[in-house]
């Protein structure tokens, strides 16, 4: 594992206010048409530790990454599935920070973000988050 962070290769976002999904601002991974990611190139994503008020019991909130040959993501592409999935402790909600790493493929597309959604599911309701950060981190 590599521990040289590049501020460059970075992106923070706000969690969502209500039910729905948010975006990070698109990280230009530099790799041209043909792909090919820089070898050893590796991703952390940072989950925010989140209370029973932000994520009551049953509610969740899960992060995916998305890729696009273009910084608008005209046309998102999902890797993976959900990679990071927290759900509201029973009875009492909240979810404890929760952190991934990965090496990225060599074949990924040119420009990465993140996405957060939270979910109403029952009869609940997913509180306000936007206090907590989750966060993007690539390492060289």
């Amino acid at each position: 594992m590599f521990d040289l962070k590049d501020a460059a290769l970075r992106a923070a976002i706000a969690l969502p206010a209500d039910a729905g999904s948010v975006y990070s601002d698109p990280i230009d991974l530099g790799n041209g048409p043909a792909g090919m990611v820089p070898d050893g190139l590796e991703i952390e994503l940072t989950a925010p530790a989140l209370d029973g008020t932000q994520l009551p019991a049953g509610q969740t909130a899960a992060y995916y990454l998305e890729q696009a040959d273009d910084a608008a993501f005209s046309s998102p592409e999902a890797i993976l599935g959900a990679i990071i999935v927290q759900t509201g402790a029973e009875t009492v909600g909240g979810a404890e920070a929760a952190a991934w790493r990965s090496r990225l493929p060599a074949s990924m597309k040119r420009f990465l973000r993140l996405k957060v959604t939270t979910a109403d599911v029952g009869e609940g309701h997913v509180g306000n988050c936007s206090a907590a950060e989750a966060v993007l981190q690539m390492y060289l």
